[in-house]
Parts: structure tokens; sequence; C-alpha cells
């Protein structure tokens, strides 16, 4: 997950698109991040927050 810096502001061009920062989507967020844009930080998701992806266990006969 992508998060703005508190103090960042202004406009960016990605993905073909000038918009504001804020406006910016995770996607748009990622490719910035990526390009080593200072106001884009990376935020370590929380494994509580998660959704378990596991496959049922299965039991014996």
């Amino acid at each position: 997950m992508y998060k703005v810096a508190d103090n960042a502001a202004g406009h960016v061009f990605v993905n073909g698109t000038t918009r504001s920062l804020e406006s910016c989507t995770q996607e748009d967020l990622a490719v910035l991040h990526q390009n080593g844009d200072s106001r884009v930080q990376l935020v370590k998701a929380v494994l509580s927050q998660v959704e378990p992806t596991g496959v049922p266990e299965k039991k014996g006969k």
C-alpha cells in the first residue's frame, strides 16, 4: 500500500495523465514510487487487516 507524504503537494504526470497528487490511485502511486518520487511512501500492510487466502484444510476419511 502506498500513501502520499504528509507535506507533499502538487501535480504529477503518470500513465499519460496529469492529476493532483492527492487524487492518484494506488496504481499511480506505485508507478511514482518505483520511479523514485520521494513524495510517495510505501506503507507495510498489517497482517490483521489482510483477508486470509488459505485453502481449506482437507479432512481425512
